[in-house]
Formats: structure tokens, sequence, C-alpha cells
């Protein structure tokens, strides 16, 4: 039975061979070329946004689950197939119509017994023959299609020459990536600034009572260079639950303190809050993401009671009356202000006048003058009394 000549069994398996490191170079370029956008776009999301370490946790969980993606479907996928004599014979007769079916028909009747061929021994070598000479036009480099595998293989140079440009002309930015996105440390970018939202929690929120003003401050300190220099401008992007979203430069409070601590104070009220707001400060390098100003109802007062303690010359007993409209109260008493809250108080405001407007006093009340609610009381009760007589 004929047999395939050596030249033609080395076509053969050359072809193989080139198709194998195709899959390799292709899939190895395509995981690097990812592996190197990650990390531009997880350096990009880190300095803009510093998330949280459970966000950057997850951002490398997905850069991790769509390079294995990568390595699957271009490597895993397709490495392991087999490559037979007979599908290298139909892609190079596909390539090269000028085989003629030639390398095919050897290909086939060669590899099977002589009592199955079910042809000429003669005519079968002639058929050898005839496409081992027409291979030899054939070059196999021209089977392939080079521009994808190029283009993966470039993209892929490029962005880690850009990596390997960083870490030589930045190797602290390289560094505070790494322990932040690779050793989740808590560590923050060196910034040029820092800004900070005067009155919010460790959660970003604060609260307003519903329909009221909010005045929003930010206050600028010194960064992470000897020369500190305040924005020019700092920028409030806000969404409105429910409806629009705007965005507006805040104005500029004084011109900061003397000591430099802080540098200067921006300033922006929003009027009339009815509905949850959140925001997004951005100013010089800095961008501070995802406050929230909650909506709260505004609070009220019930059963509130005067207890009067007058002075020693007016001879007369402590006494507790419901207030229910403008009382007078006698020069030298001191009065106790009882009141029930529908909520926890921070501050009381006071507004005392006076027929002659000289006597009149304004006290804001907070802290220890707001005792805390008597035992056993069914609702929150929020007394206070002023410090001085009346």
């Amino acid at each position: 039975m004929p047999r395939l000549s050596p030249a033609v069994e080395a076509v053969l398996g050359g072809l193989r061979g080139r198709i194998r490191r195709y899959v390799w170079i292709e899939g190895l370029g395509a995981a690097a070329a990812w592996l190197a956008a990650a990390f531009w776009a997880s350096l990009a999301i880190d300095w803009l946004f510093e998330p949280s370490r459970e966000v950057r946790g997850m951002l490398l969980a997905a850069a991790a689950v769509v390079l294995a993606g990568v390595l699957f479907r271009l490597i895993g996928r397709r490495i392991f197939v087999p490559l037979t004599d007979g599908n290298m014979a139909t892609l190079l007769e596909r390539r090269f119509p000028h085989l003629d079916d030639s390398l095919l028909t050897s290909v086939t009747l060669t590899r099977r017994r002589a009592e199955d061929s079910g042809c000429d021994r003669r005519m079968l070598a002639r058929t050898c023959r005839e496409a081992e000479r027409r291979l030899a036009a054939v070059t196999l480099p021209d089977v392939f299609n080079p521009m994808p595998l190029r283009r993966k293989v470039v993209l892929a140079a490029c962005l880690a020459a850009a990596i390997a440009g960083l870490a030589v002309a930045a190797p602290e930015t390289l560094d505070t990536w790494g322990r932040r996105n690779l050793l989740f440390s808590d560590e923050l970018w060196p910034r040029k600034i820092r800004l900070e939202p005067v009155g919010f929690d460790e959660d970003r929120v604060a609260k307003v009572a519903s329909g009221a003003d909010f005045d929003l401050i930010v206050q600028a300190f010194r960064g992470d260079t000897e020369l500190p220099v305040a924005p020019d401008s700092v920028e409030v992007r806000y969404r409105i639950e429910g409806g629009a979203r705007g965005r507006h430069t805040m104005t500029r409070l004084g011109v900061g303190s003397a000591s430099l601590e802080i540098l200067q104070e921006y300033g922006y009220t929003f009027r009339g809050v009815l509905s949850p707001v959140r925001f997004d400060v951005v100013g010089g390098d800095v961008r501070l993401s995802d406050y929230q100003i909650q909506v709260v109802p505004n609070p009220t007062l019930t059963k509130v009671e005067l207890e009067f303690a007058y002075p020693a010359y007016m001879d007369r007993p402590r006494r507790t009356v419901p207030v229910a409209g403008a009382t007078q109260v006698p020069v030298g008493t001191r009065l106790t202000v009882h009141g029930r809250a529908n909520k926890k108080l921070d501050s009381v405001r006071i507004e005392c006048s006076a027929a002659d407007k000289k006597g009149s006093r304004l006290r804001v009340l907070g802290g220890e003058s707001l005792r805390p609610a008597a035992p056993g009381s069914p609702m929150p009760w929020n007394p206070w009394s002023a410090t001085r007589p009346f």
C-alpha cells in the first residue's frame, strides 16, 4: 500500500504545530492585553473614587473571572482538540485550490487498510506523487490571517510597555496601587489637598428637617505636598431622589485659617429639601463620592409645661402650668420648661420677648441642658431648664 512521502508528512506536521502555536500566542496575548487593561482601569477607578476594601476585592475577583474566561475560550477549549492529518489536508485544500483534492485523497486513502481502499495501488501512488509535487508550492504562513494575532500582540505590548513606563517614571504610584488592590491596604492616595464635608457621620450621611434649607460646608485641608494650594473651585454634583440632577460651583467662604490647617471653606445651600439628596464633591485632584442628605420629619413638641420657681421676695410656692399661649414670667423667676418630643433633640431654641425690648433673650440649649427622659415614661421626654433666672 503506498504511503505519504516524508515531505508531505512534514508539511502536515508543520501546519499542526503552527496551529498549536497560534492558539497559545493568541490566547496569551489576549490574556496579557486584558490584564494590562484591567490594571489601567482599576488604577483610574481607585485613584478617582478610592473605593472601600470590599469594592476593590470585587473588582479584583471580576478581573480574575474574566481572565479565566479568556484563557478557557481561546486556549483551553481549543488546544486539546485533535488535529488529524485529514483535518490538515482539508484546511490546505480550502486555502490552496490548486491542490485539486490530490492531498486530501492521498491522506484519506493511505490511512485505510489495503483491502478497504477500493482503488488501484498504482493510481494511488501516482496521486500521492502529484500531491507532493503540488504541495511544494505551498507556504504554510499563507494559511493564516496574521492581522487578528498581530492586533492582540501589539495591544498587549503597548499596554505592558505603558505599565513599565509607569514603574520607571512613578514607582510610588505602582506601589500604592499594589498595596491597595493586591494587599487591600486602607491607605489613601497622595493628594495635593484633602476635602471634608462638615456635619456628616462615618456613613457619609447628614439629616435635615423636611422643607428646611441645608447648608453644605466643605473644608479644604493640607494634603501630601509641602506647598498646599487650595483649589480655585469646588463643585457639588447632586442627584435628587425621584427628581433632577444638577451641578453647582460652591462659594468660597472667607480666606481660610492663619495656621493653614484649614486652607479654605466652600459653601452651597440646598433650598427647601423635601427628598433625599445624593451628591459628590469635586475639587482639585479630589473627588468625594456618595454623600447623602436624608430628610426627616420636623420635630414636634406636645404637653409643654412651665415650672415656676418664684424668687424669695414673692413668697410663693413652686408650681407647674401648661402652656396655652403667651405667659408672663415675673423677674427673677427660675423657669424650667418641660415638653414631650417625637424624637431625640440635639438642641432647643427659646425666644423670650419683653415689653421694653431690652429684656428680650434668645437661648439655645443643648447637651446637659436637655436631660434624658424620665424612667418609665410612655414617650421620650426631653425636659430642659434655663440656667439663669428670667
